[in-house]
């Protein structure tokens, strides 16, 4: 099984995936971004784009790894990574689907101000990169609306860990 975590830069993604591979016993954290960062560093710079969404090469690799650890690793498989873009998803998410894999796409949901605090307690400057990009990433996730969708307003990654969970049935 495969959970992706969807939602906006500084929403709790990776805090969440952390308590979730710290309680499941077998799961694994997916590094998507490394992927990105792999194809993006080993390209001259004026073939960078501002987002790896942007670059078709990483939904092919990160499309064609997961489907392999999906075979070869029984576990489960904790992917967290902002995608806002249908094409992406088309190109990860349905694939992986239609090829009969289980994925959950989970969204977290948090109101602006709760992201914008958020990213401003893990060290980053008013005007970082995740800040600049907060209302593109929160208009885009809503037409990835047709999947399981949790508020993280107010919840430490320990309570929507349980509530995933409980959800889940894992």
């Amino acid at each position: 099984m495969i959970i992706w975590i969807n939602g906006a830069y500084g929403v709790g993604k990776s805090a969440l995936a952390k308590a979730m591979n710290y309680e499941i016993k077998d799961s694994f954290i997916f590094d998507v971004e490394a992927v990105g960062n792999a194809i993006r560093d080993n390209m001259p710079k004026a073939f960078w784009h501002d987002t790896f969404e942007d670059y078709p090469l990483w939904c092919e690799v990160c499309y064609k790894l997961l489907k392999h650890l999906d075979f070869v690793y029984k576990g489960v498989i904790l992917v967290p990574m902002t995608i806002i873009k249908i094409n992406s998803y088309n190109e990860i998410i349905r694939r992986l689907l239609d090829d009969g894999i289980i994925v959950k796409h989970i969204i977290l949901n948090a109101s602006k101000d709760i992201i914008h605090n958020r990213i401003i307690e893990r060290g980053e400057e008013e005007d970082c990169w995740c800040m600049q990009h907060i209302d593109n990433c929160l208009e885009g996730i809503k037409s990835l609306n047709n999947d399981i969708t949790i508020n993280s307003d107010n919840k430490s990654p320990g309570e929507l860990k349980n509530e995933i969970i409980i959800l889940l049935e894992l």
